[in-house]
């Protein structure tokens, strides 16, 4: 299939721009930016709404995991992210679903990240209010769980308000200062700080 003539501009764009190293800086950029408003991304735009018709969009939008992979792919990037929001992907409120489901994300991502030599940090974990206080500590528990396990680099839980701020939000839990941890209206707190203690180890 020959190359698009949008690219063809662009690329030969670029080889300008390595011949160039000593012009003007602001005017390259300015350049690249209208090459690419007025050729790449019309093109871009036309393939998605093809994709889209053909309905094959979903194999490039990153619920297959082809796009995180290739991310993580990426020079210049340091760490592998993962989220874990079970009802945002549609999955009934229950604990052990949520807890084993979790789990094996997290196994799954920390290979591929692994086998790119890079990092995994969990960047937010959710779990709202739809599953009891005891389920969702539970579910917690499990994702802490393989987080030690698998030596990861990092776990944020969410959302987390100043005390009293947290009410409106379903996922929402806050720490009282100067309170006991494992108070339960303090939600996770003592989840939270006993992992804390083993990450910063």
């Amino acid at each position: 299939m020959p190359t698009p003539a949008p690219i063809h501009r662009v690329q030969r764009l670029l080889v300008e721009l390595t011949g160039a190293r000593h012009a003007d800086a602001a005017a390259l950029q300015a350049r690249v930016q209208q090459q690419l408003q007025q050729h790449l991304l019309p093109l871009i735009d036309r393939l998605c709404t093809q994709l889209a018709d053909a309905g094959l969009s979903s194999l490039f939008d990153g619920r297959h995991g082809s796009a995180w992979v290739r991310n993580l792919r990426i020079g210049t990037v340091d760490f592998a992210s993962l989220q874990l929001e079970p009802d945002a992907l549609g999955f009934p409120a229950d604990g052990m679903a949520w807890a084993n489901l979790g789990a094996a994300w997290i196994r799954g991502h920390a290979s591929i990240a692994a086998l790119e030599g890079k990092p995994l940090v969990i960047t937010l974990a959710r779990l709202p209010s739809t599953l009891d206080l005891n389920a969702r500590r539970g579910v917690l528990q499990a994702w802490i769980d393989e987080v030690q396990s698998l030596s990861l680099s990092g776990f944020t839980l969410g959302n987390f308000y100043p005390p009293g701020a947290a009410a409106a939000d379903p996922a929402g839990f806050s720490y009282t200062p100067d309170s006991d941890p494992a108070d339960p209206t303090n939600l996770f707190a003592d989840m939270l700080q006993a992992l804390s203690g083993e990450i910063s180890r």
